[in-house]
């Protein structure tokens, strides 16, 4: 005795869950602070400080000289050109050392150090390069000018680097940190802000702007990358003293809402339901609200602008039609931050949900077809009871199940019915 089992339908699919698991990967450096440029006194000391984040961080410094038409370079990362830039001071006193810090985090603070610094024609020009395993970034270059009756040089700090959202009122502040006694106060210092299209000095350009806190957002408002430095005077009698700051890079970006669906489309008969879900993820992370949705529906994918009524959840219901239409769905979802500022991905190009109505009534099957034990040779009958059926259609199974074909007339010992609820069948042993 052999058992054939009728089969409407089968499709097994099976699928290996597999995990990769990659090593976290050291990132380069990031600056935090960068070397400002000073004017000293001959014989004092200068502090160039770099701050940079990261882990396992190097500092070297190349330094530059200019004298009597000659140009030299001394390399700090090596004994023989700390050695070589000391000699510059014909008296001997001129001595160069460093100091590093770790700070918060993976923040580490480092400082060249110049003692009894010595006057050159052009200044000494000073870059700072902060290097790990997973490369390097040079910090803008600083230059010390001399001046015989310059004031004790303050501590300058502007930050290196910061995001900016866009329409958000940015502040950069050029931080001025006045030593005691330096016989000036901040009512003696002249600020002045500069914007620059490539961060290049040499292509700056004056905003008039005078006030030691920039309001960044006013000149940075187009999404991209935007550069400002600070140069700074301070007054004293008939004299004043250049400062300046080293570039701020400002990166303004606009907030996006990527939204996706569970489906891409679906075929509903008459009275058929279906739940679509929108899920959305707000890029950058920090940037996410409260969420709200409202959902649109059109007949064309270029034209979804009917809103849907009373849709304000993850969720719409759809219902099948009682005549044949095809339609368009997608939701626009407005994220509202607690500045007060909301965006919404209206006007991006939205993906959507295809929802194809048959107008038909779904198929309801009501009696399954029962398995059947047969000798070979004998006919055999499989049922099945649905209501709506336009067509039926009988599928049988390999002996090892992993193929499925269609029963058609004249095949796989097919008698009658292949097109009908009931199909007869001669018992074979393809078939068992």
């Amino acid at each position: 005795m052999k058992k054939i089992t009728a089969v409407l339908l089968v499709l097994t699919i099976a699928l290996s869950a597999f995990v990769i698991t990659a090593n976290a990967e050291t990132e380069k450096p990031k600056l935090v602070y960068e070397p400002a440029t000073v004017t000293a006194r001959p014989g004092s000391r200068v502090v160039l400080e770099t701050v940079a984040q990261g882990k396992d961080l190097h500092f070297s410094w190349l330094v530059q000289t200019s004298e009597a038409g000659v140009d030299k370079t001394f390399d700090f990362s090596k004994q023989a050109g700390i050695n070589g830039f000391e000699s510059l001071d014909g008296k001997g006193k001129m001595k160069v050392s460093f100091k590093t810090e770790k700070l918060d985090g993976d923040q580490v603070k480092h400082d060249l150090i110049i003692d009894n610094i010595i006057d050159t024609n052009y200044g000494i020009s000073a870059t700072c390069t902060v290097a790990n395993d997973a490369g390097y970034v040079n910090c803008d270059t600083a230059v010390i000018y001399a001046s015989d009756n310059a004031p004790p040089v303050p501590d300058i700090k502007m930050i290196a680097e910061y995001d900016l959202r866009r329409h958000k009122i940015g502040k950069l502040a050029c931080n001025v940190n006045v030593p005691d006694g330096a016989g000036y106060t901040w009512d003696d210092i002249e600020f002045n802000w500069y914007k620059t299209p490539d961060g290049s000095r040499d292509s700056g350009y004056s905003l008039d702007e005078h006030d030691p806190v920039l309001i960044s957002g006013a000149y940075a408002n187009t999404p991209g990358t935007h550069y400002f430095y600070c140069s700074m005077y301070i007054m004293l009698g008939i004299t004043d003293f250049y400062m300046e700051s080293a570039v701020t890079q400002v990166n303004v970006y606009e907030p996006v809402n990527d939204i996706k669906f569970n489906c891409e489309s679906i075929t509903l008969d008459e009275g058929e339901e279906f739940e679509i879900s929108v899920s959305a993820t707000v890029t950058p992370e920090k940037d996410k609200g409260e969420l709200s949705y409202e959902w649109f529906e059109g007949e064309y994918v270029n034209n979804i602008c009917i809103s849907v009524p009373d849709s304000n959840s993850t969720t719409l219901k759809i219902k099948g039609k009682d005549y044949a239409s095809t339609e368009y769905y997608t939701c626009v979802v407005t994220n509202s931050i607690v500045d007060g500022f909301s965006f919404d991905n209206a006007a991006d190009d939205k993906p959507y949900v295809k929802v194809v109505h048959t107008g038909e009534k779904a198929v309801k099957i009501n009696k399954m077809p029962e398995d059947v034990t047969a000798n070979e040779g004998e006919n055999v009958t499989f049922s099945v009871q649905a209501e709506n059926a336009a067509k039926y259609l009988w599928y049988a199974e390999n002996p090892e199940g992993n193929v499925t074909y269609q029963l058609k007339s004249g095949e796989h010992g097919v008698i009658s019915g292949e097109n009908s609820d009931t199909v007869t069948l001669k018992a074979i042993s393809e078939l068992n």
